[in-house]
């Protein structure tokens, strides 16, 4: 199979098989190597799974959401996420102005920041309400670092490690399962990112 790795200046990966010979993973630039290695054995099983479908790997306990279980959600997200939001700024002693949830198609979270105008908005995807509150945690913290911390450099990780010491696993996980997250959102899976 012919695998092409795309660099960029992204915050996020995202694996892509548009037919069963040919993979793209894009990486960030920063920590891609360190990305591919530890998740190596998911982004095989990934292929795999991408290669001979999906039928087998979803479960009924998985299927989509419908419109009145997705408002619901919405509203337990908005809740939960601003609790953890408060939570995670109190401690790490930043600030941010805005939540905006959706189903966002590319990321799972972002941080949007207009310094001038002291406005900083977080981000978060909708399918982060569906996984463990310790998945969620880890892209908060995340994002708010990017508070004080643009780049995904060293110093940044190793802020993000102070207040998530097992970020990289849990990220891990997200990586995992974050195909059947947006299934359960979007009722399709045509590509994975974390």
């Amino acid at each position: 199979m012919e695998t092409k790795i795309l660099k960029s200046n992204r915050k996020n990966c995202e694996l892509q098989m548009r037919n069963p010979d040919k993979l793209i993973i894009k990486v960030p630039r920063k920590g891609s190597e360190e990305i591919l290695a530890n998740n190596k054995e998911f982004i095989d099983t990934w292929v795999a799974l991408k290669t001979i479908g999906f039928k087998n790997y979803i479960k009924p306990e998985n299927m989509p959401l419908n419109d009145t279980e997705l408002e619901e959600l919405y509203d337990k997200a908005y809740i939960l996420f601003r609790e953890r939001l408060d939570f995670y700024a109190e401690i790490m002693n930043t600030w941010y102005t805005d939540l905006k949830i959706k189903n966002y198609k590319s990321f799972m979270g972002c941080l949007k920041a207009d310094y001038i105008n002291r406005n900083i908005t977080v981000k978060l995807n909708i399918a982060l309400a569906l996984a463990p509150v310790e998945i969620l945690d880890a892209i908060i913290v995340h994002e708010l670092c990017h508070t004080t911390l643009p780049y995904h450099d060293e110093e940044f990780y190793r802020k993000v490690l102070k207040y998530c010491p097992d970020y990289w696993k849990r990220i891990q996980w997200l990586w995992q399962e974050c195909n059947i997250l947006q299934f359960r959102i979007n009722g399709y899976i045509h590509k994975i990112v974390c």
